[in-house]
């Protein structure tokens, strides 16, 4: 099994994984041998097995009003965007509880717990957390980074504010915007506080646009590619013939 997302080299394998949405066998087409299966799409986005778990549950509370936000824009975020993205939560003046996701090896991080203090929204810091689909489920709404996390939320249906933080994470971030799963605020290197009020403002109070956007990410992932791609790593592995 190989894993791929940029489908810009060849490969040796007999399963290639490429979860990007919009993404085709076609695009592999002379990457690979005629042997090898390729499964593309967030269907076979490998989640464990938690976010298809809480699933229900998370769509069942997608209606509720918009009182709690989840910050996620990378591990280690090396270019302190969740910094900028708190000080647009503070000027957006919203009732909003905020919990924000780091690493411990984060190099920003002291500068994220000084700046979460001063918050005028109650503001917690997890680090290293180790229940994704809790946190989630208890969200109304994300900001949140257009890579891996993005098939998370839209298992989860989490309406997200997405930004790119990575060249890889463009096509991700388009193409959710397409399926009307998201709003992007673009590249992080052009990030202020001032767009990110203004997005945020416009979705936390909008709540039929942010139960669209719900319904619209559930359809992208529903947590159970893991599942699909063992299915066919056993078949491959057996020797059972073609797809």
């Amino acid at each position: 099994l190989v894993i791929d997302d940029l489908a810009d080299r060849r490969h040796d394998a007999d399963v290639l994984l490429d979860p990007t949405l919009g993404r085709s066998a076609a695009d592999y087409a002379a990457l690979v041998s005629d042997r090898c299966e390729v499964l593309t799409g967030p269907r076979y986005a490998l989640l464990r097995s938690e976010f298809a778990a809480a699933r229900a549950a998370a769509l069942d509370a997608r209606d509720r009003a918009c009182g709690r936000l989840l910050v996620t824009l990378g591990v280690t975020d090396p270019g302190n965007l969740t910094e900028t993205v708190l000080e647009g939560i503070a000027a957006s003046g919203l009732a909003l509880a905020v919990d924000v996701v780091l690493g411990s090896s984060a190099p920003h991080l002291s500068r994220v717990l000084a700046r979460a203090q001063a918050m005028p929204q109650p503001t917690r810091v997890l680090v290293d957390a180790g229940d994704m689909a809790a946190l989630m489920t208890a969200a109304d709404l994300a900001i949140g980074a257009a890579g891996g996390t993005a098939w998370e939320r839209c298992c989860l249906g989490l309406a997200s504010i997405t930004v790119t933080v990575a060249e890889n994470q463009r096509p991700i971030s388009d193409a959710l915007v397409r399926a009307g799963a998201v709003e992007s605020l673009g590249s992080g290197a052009g990030l202020t506080p001032e767009a990110v009020c203004a997005a945020l403002v416009r979705l936390a109070t909008d709540s039929k646009k942010r139960l669209r956007m719900a319904r619209d990410a559930a359809t992208v992932c529903d947590g159970r590619g893991a599942d699909r791609v063992l299915r066919v790593l056993m078949r491959v592995c057996e020797g059972a013939g073609g797809p």
